[in-house]
C-alpha cells in the first residue's frame, strides 16, 4: 500500500512517463547516437562531451579533438605542417609540389600520398585509400571485457594463421588463414589492419587486442570482428549493402554499425547472430554467412567498412572453405562435403 501511495506521488509531482518502474536502459536497440552510462541516458552523440554512435558509450573528446560524424576526431588543420616545392608534410599537412603527404595528407602535383593520404594531380594513393577528415577517435573501452574474453574464449598468445594479399581485378583478394586449431579452437582470432599495400596481418593476442585501436578485423574460424562496440575499443564501423561489389563505387548513406554481441552491464549477456549457431557473436559482418543446413553459405552480401581514420571499403566474403569448389557446392546444396573449414577469402577494394 505504501509504495502503490509513493509510485502515484512520483508519477503526479514528476509527471513521469515511465512511473515508478525501471527506466529502459540505454541499448544499441534503442539509441542512435551514445549511452551516458553514468545516467543511463542516450545522448545526440555528436557533442565534444559525449561523442559516439550506435549505443556505445558516450566518450570524451580531447582538447585538441572535435566531435564529427559521431566519432572524436583530430581536424584535418591540427598538428598539420606544410611542405614546401620538394618537402614533405606532417600528419594531416599538405605537401607542396612533388612533395610527399604524411598519414592522413594530401598530395600536391606530382606528389605521393601515404598511408590513407590522397594524391592530387599526377600524384598516387596507396592501396589503403582515402583518409576522411584526418582525425583518429578516441579509446572507448569496452565496457563488458571480461563477457567477451569468456564468451570468445580469448587466449593469451598471437594465432599463427597467415593473410596473403594479391591484386585482382577491381580491387584485391585477402587469403586469411582463420583455422584457429580445428574444428574446436585452440588458437587466438587472427587480427588484421588496412594498409597502403594490402591488408596486413597484426601480433596481436587477443587479451591485447581487446585495448589496441590500430586493428579493424579479427578472423576465427567463420566469426568475423570490427574493432569497436563489444569487439574493441575502436570506432570501425561497418553497413551492408544491396550492391553488387562492381557497382558500389562510393560508400552509400547510411548508419555504420558497431559489434554488438553483449547486451548492456551490468547484465552483458552473450547475444548469438541469429544463425542457429549459439556460439557465434552477433557482429556487425555476421551477416556475410548463413548456416541453412550443415555448411556455412556466403550470402554475397557486400559490405561498406569505415576504419578508425575514415578510410572507407568495400569488402565481399568469397569463401570459407579451404576450395572454391568446395563452398560452391556449400552454396547450391547446403553441404560442404566435410571440407574444411577456415580459409577466409575476403574481396576488397578502397572507396573514396
Amino acid at each position: 500500500m505504501i509504495r502503490a501511495l509513493v509510485c502515484s506521488f512520483v508519477v503526479v509531482v514528476a509527471v513521469s512517463v515511465l512511473g515508478c518502474g525501471a527506466a529502459k536502459r540505454c541499448t544499441v536497440e534503442n539509441c542512435a547516437g551514445c549511452c551516458d552510462t553514468a545516467r543511463d541516458q542516450c545522448m545526440g552523440g555528436s557533442e565534444a562531451a559525449a561523442c559516439g554512435v550506435n549505443g556505445a558509450a558516450c566518450m570524451t573528446c580531447a582538447a585538441n579533438q572535435a566531435c564529427l560524424g559521431n566519432a572524436c576526431v583530430v581536424p584535418a588543420n591540427v598538428d598539420g605542417g606544410a611542405g614546401g616545392a620538394g618537402g614533405t608534410a606532417g600528419s594531416g599537412g599538405a605537401a607542396g609540389s612533388g612533395g610527399t603527404a604524411g598519414v592522413g595528407g594530401s598530395a600536391g602535383a606530382g606528389g605521393t600520398a601515404g598511408a590513407g593520404g590522397t594524391a592530387g594531380a599526377g600524384g598516387t594513393a596507396g592501396a589503403g585509400g582515402t583518409a576522411g577528415s584526418g582525425g583518429l577517435c578516441a579509446a572507448s573501452p569496452v565496457t563488458c571485457s571480461d563477457q567477451a574474453t569468456m564468451s570468445l574464449d580469448f587466449k593469451a598468445t598471437p594465432a599463427p594463421g597467415l593473410i596473403t594479399t594479391v591484386a585482382i581485378d577491381g580491387g584485391f583478394l585477402s587469403t586469411i588463414d582463420s583455422r584457429a586449431g580445428g574444428f574446436n579452437p585452440t588458437q587466438a582470432f587472427v587480427y588484421a589492419a588496412f594498409s597502403p599495400t594490402g591488408l596486413d596481418k597484426m601480433n596481436l593476442s587477443d587479451t591485447q587486442a581487446i585495448d589496441n585501436l590500430d586493428w579493424d578485423l579479427a578472423f576465427k574460424r567463420f566469426y568475423v570482428r570490427i574493432n569497436s562496440g563489444d569487439s574493441g575499443p575502436s570506432c570501425v564501423g561497418a553497413q551492408a549493402t544491396t550492391s553488387t561489389f562492381d557497382a558500389l563505387t562510393a560508400a552509400p548513406a547510411g548508419r555504420y554499425e558497431a559489434d554488438d554481441f553483449l547486451s548492456a552491464a551490468p547484465g552483458c549477456n552473450f547475444i548469438d547472430d541469429g544463425t542457429g549457431l549459439t556460439t557465434s557473436p552477433r557482429t556487425a559482418l555476421s551477416g556475410y554467412y548463413e548456416y541453412p543446413m550443415s555448411c556455412v553459405k556466403m550470402t554475397g552480401k557486400v559490405f561498406v567498412l569505415r576504419t578508425r581514420d575514415g578510410r572507407k571499403f568495400k569488402l565481399q566474403f568469397m569463401t570459407y572453405y579451404s576450395t572454391e569448389q568446395a563452398q560452391q557446392t556449400c552454396d547450391t546444396t547446403g553441404s560442404a562435403n566435410m571440407a574444411p573449414g577456415g580459409t577466409i577469402r575476403l574481396k576488397w577494394a578502397p572507396l573514396p
